[in-house]
């Protein structure tokens, strides 16, 4: 009868044992989801840039080579949406610039500069990404204000400033810093149609522009 009751009790904590080690459950690993670019965002950028203004007279056809450089800043905002790898998006952009030179006239009475102090543009972006980081190339419409001075001996200056339009094309990388802030840096050239300005106290001349910029910027994804 003792025996009966010892194998009996070895029975009931083996059982429980094995209905113990059953009973435990483990929680699967949680898998932290990837960053995705889908979005909006607005951000500020600083860069500088380098451009050619050709100035041909209407009148003798002399000609002069103005390069202005300088810096510039501004804003910029668009939207992104990835799809895999691949994102696409739109973005616009509006900067105040310092970019001018000075140069001497064909006539020695005068002095010539031209300067860009606004641009902007109106672009569609598309890269590939590796997680938070993004490598891309955009295009699109550019609008451009540049002003042609001349000044004489006396002092004098005559002036004017127009509205031009035109094109960009560009690349750049951006990367994510924290949550929600992007660093990029990027490149973009300007082509501009070419525009009539007065000059010299009543000589036309044509110009054309174009101009190289490097920037960087520090935006916010919302």
């Amino acid at each position: 009868m003792f025996r009966v009751m010892l194998l009996a009790t070895a029975l009931g904590i083996s059982s429980t044992t094995a209905f113990a080690a059953d009973a435990v459950v483990y929680d699967p690993p949680v898998m932290e989801e990837g960053f995705s670019w889908s979005g909006p965002y607005a951000g500020l950028q600083l860069g500088y840039g380098w451009a050619d203004t050709d100035w041909t007279y209407q009148t003798g056809g002399d000609t002069v080579d103005v390069d202005p450089d300088g810096v510039f800043g501004g804003l910029y905002a668009g939207y992104n949406y990835q799809f895999g790898s691949l994102v696409a998006g739109a973005e616009i952009e509006a900067n105040i610039a310092d970019i001018d030179d000075e140069t001497d006239c064909p006539s020695a009475a005068f002095d010539c500069r031209g300067e860009v102090n606004a641009f902007g543009s109106l672009r569609a972006r598309f890269g590939y990404a590796a997680d938070r980081f993004l490598a891309y190339g955009t295009g699109g419409l550019a609008l451009g204000h540049m002003k042609i001075e001349t000044e004489d001996l006396t002092g004098n200056v005559n002036n004017e400033g127009k509205v031009l339009l035109g094109y960009t094309v560009g690349g750049g990388v951006e990367t994510l810093i924290g949550s929600n802030v992007v660093l990029r840096a990027e490149y973009d050239y300007y082509n501009f149609e070419d525009e009539d300005f007065t000059v010299d106290g009543g000589n036309e001349i044509e110009t054309d522009l174009d101009m190289h910029t490097i920037r960087f910027g520090l935006a916010y994804k919302f």
